[in-house]
């Protein structure tokens, strides 16, 4: 278990004296309101199995550390962009067509868990579509270095098993985890130095199991961004 500081900021709430008078603190409680600077790219709180982020609060007096003031604090990601996707669509052998899309780019697993996905798949020829599944996967990236981790797969219930329509519109509802790590995504100017450089992305997999050892199954790739 290898524990790095890779960054601290210290500033100053209250000094000894003021204007040459040594202060005096007559009550017994004292209120003194502070910021700190984070930046516009600094590395969200997250953990995950290979490592994890994490911020700590600590309040010194007379360079000795006050009791009950280390206290940890979550960072979040700058606010996302909340912008409409456009639909994702593959086509494969038969003229299988498969068009999936989100009615926003951010969900959160917290507040409200429930992805709504549209899912369109032409199929002219009737071939047999055994199943529709899809798979919740996150990527993340420790200075350029790429993990991928299954969150979940889900069988797409609303689709029927087996079916050879030549139409298939419906929505499906996927339920997201509630302790997922937000996406987060540097900008361009990179980390602050001598922090890592990190990166959280998902996307459902929407692979349609065709039937046939001949026919390939139809996959897509549908990004997601979790809040």
């Amino acid at each position: 278990n290898n524990n790095n500081i890779f960054l601290t900021y210290s500033c100053s709430l209250i000094t000894s004296h003021e204007n040459g008078t040594a202060r005096t603190i007559k009550q017994q409680q004292v209120n003194y309101p502070f910021r700190i600077p984070l930046g516009s790219n600094l590395p969200p709180s997250c953990e995950f199995k290979e490592f994890s982020i994490v911020y700590y609060l600590e309040i010194f007096h007379d360079g000795r550390l006050l009791p009950n003031t280390h206290r940890q604090i979550t960072i979040a990601p700058q606010v996302p962009q909340l912008t409409v996707p456009l639909p994702c669509k593959v086509t494969g052998s038969g003229d299988v067509t498969m068009i999936c899309s989100l009615p926003k780019s951010f969900y959160s697993g917290r507040d409200c868990p429930i992805v709504p996905l549209s899912v369109s798949i032409t199929n002219p020829k009737q071939k047999q579509i055994k199943a529709v599944t899809a798979q919740l996967m996150q990527t993340v990236s420790l200075n350029g270095i790429k993990r991928e981790n299954e969150i979940f797969t889900a069988l797409l219930n609303e689709i029927a098993e087996n079916t050879k329509e030549n139409e298939v519109n419906t929505k499906c509802e996927l339920v997201l985890p509630a302790n997922l790590s937000p996406t987060h995504v540097p900008n361009e100017n990179g980390s602050p130095d001598n922090l890592p450089n990190i990166a959280i992305t998902y996307e459902f997999r929407i692979t349609a199991q065709m039937k046939g050892a001949t026919t390939p199954n139809l996959r897509l790739s549908v990004p997601l961004g979790v809040e």
